[in-house]
């Protein structure tokens, strides 16, 4: 799995246990989508979506 941290590329294999979060975006390196939350919810079981990396404020 390759994902881009602010900027920074991270591969992790199926067997290893990602760092903790940092903050900030989730975005694909590839992709350049994210991890969008509805109304930053923090409700048990909202969905979260994929969206077009833009940098908004909505997206930090």
């Amino acid at each position: 799995m390759l994902l881009e941290i602010r900027g920074e590329r991270e591969i992790f294999l199926h067997n290893e246990t990602p760092p903790p979060p940092s903050g900030g975006p989730i975005v694909g390196a590839d992709s350049r989508r994210c991890l969008d939350v509805p109304n930053a919810s923090q409700t048990h079981s909202t969905r979260a979506q994929l969206r077009d990396f833009s940098g908004g404020t909505k997206q930090q």
